[in-house]
């Protein structure tokens, strides 16, 4: 369990080397919308800053390996965005809070009993 947890760390460090330094990660803050990654010592923490944007126009998706944020306007799809993770999300707990502009989508670095493979995360607002 120690191995699985030192190597999915180690995969997490390389993807967010990777992913920092492409030039496509800046052309996507701009096109789309900006995504940051953090980590805590008991999450990993994705944040977006969408502007101009209603908790009601977000959707939140997880998939296998990566987290969709969606945001609607008028009831259609106006901007999207992946982030793919380099390990997979089934069993991880993740909960999403959004105080405008900030949506903070927490991915819990302990294993849970999830086994589905695409589903839509509840949205709080936070205070």
């Amino acid at each position: 369990m120690e191995n699985r947890k030192k190597t999915e760390q180690h995969e997490l460090r390389k993807w967010l080397d990777l992913l920092c330094g492409e030039s496509f990660t800046c052309e996507l803050d701009e096109k789309t919308f900006r995504i940051d990654v953090f980590e805590t010592d008991t999450h990993y923490i994705i944040e977006a800053e969408i502007p101009n944007c209603l908790k009601e126009q977000l959707t939140v998706l997880c998939e296998t390996n990566a987290i969709i944020i969606q945001i609607h306007k008028e009831k259609a799809l106006w901007k999207q965005r992946a982030v793919p993770l380099p390990f997979p999300l089934q069993h991880k707990q993740i909960c999403a809070y959004f105080s405008d502009p900030t949506l903070e989508i927490h991915i819990s670095k302990a294993e849970n009993a999830n086994n589905t493979n695409r589903y839509a995360i509840m949205i709080n607002e936070r205070n």
